[in-house]
């Protein structure tokens, strides 16, 4: 779902391959400030940072890169 996500964001935006996935974190971030009130972004970032961190500890990493090379096209 996530690669359909920024796949979805690419061909919309147009956004090159490097600035893809940061560009989509932060329109994300952007919208979440809109729609919640007293949106921090720090709490966010790092619980999903960590969140990241446990998943890729446990599975070796596998499901976070599938279909990633399509980003160098």
């Amino acid at each position: 779902m996530a690669k359909a996500a920024i796949d979805t964001f690419r061909n919309r935006t147009g956004t090159d391959a490097g600035d893809v996935i940061g560009d989509l974190i932060v329109d994300l971030l952007h919208l979440s400030r809109r729609s919640v009130k007293n949106f921090n972004p720090k709490p966010f970032l790092d619980g999903s940072l960590q969140r990241f961190q446990i998943e890729e500890s446990q599975d070796g990493g596998r499901v976070a890169y599938v279909g990633l090379k399509a980003f160098d096209a």
